[in-house]
């Protein structure tokens, strides 16, 4: 009997502690309903999507930001049937940019990758009155390091055997 009743007690607490909240809790404020600070829009690298900056996004909407995750590059499904973006080249990255950005206002931007070459680009196309930031993450203004094949490649040039490749 007493196995039963600490059942029955065990049952009882679990249905309180998921029971769904009450219908009079106040819901969360929506920062892009009035931000109070520029809108946070963030854009990523080559082969991704905005999905890429979910965790991210939940933070900063945690801390009160306004968030834009862009996806630029998506192909045609037509064309390329892959589930990312990132893939048609950096200056149908910064169109698809400016179509997001269209009336944002003043925003600040965190790009990451080849993304950061799609706002560059956006910024020479568009001009920068509407970015009051840019932080880039992994940015690759001077190139970048894929395995190690630059230094292969200087390595080959320097025994003289770059050009027969």
């Amino acid at each position: 009997m007493r196995r039963l009743f600490a059942r029955a007690w065990i049952l009882a607490a679990a249905a309180g502690l998921c029971a769904p909240a009450a219908a009079t809790a106040t819901p969360a404020a929506d920062p892009c309903a009035e931000p109070t600070t520029p809108p946070v829009v963030l854009v990523h690298d080559i082969a991704s999507d905005a999905g890429a900056w979910d965790e991210l996004a939940a933070d900063l909407g945690t801390a009160g930001r306004c968030i834009l995750a862009i996806t630029w590059g998506a192909p045609e499904p037509a064309h390329v049937p892959v589930p990312f973006a990132g893939l048609r080249g950096v200056d149908a990255g910064a169109r698809d940019l400016a179509a997001a950005l269209a009336g944002a206002g003043t925003v600040d931007v965190v790009a990451h990758g080849v993304g950061g070459l799609v706002v560059q680009r956006y910024l020479q196309d568009h001009g920068s009155r509407s970015v009051r930031s840019l932080t880039t993450l992994g940015p690759i203004w001077d190139g970048t390091e894929i395995g190690g094949l630059a230094a292969a490649e200087e390595v080959s040039r320097r025994i003289g055997t770059y050009d027969l490749v």
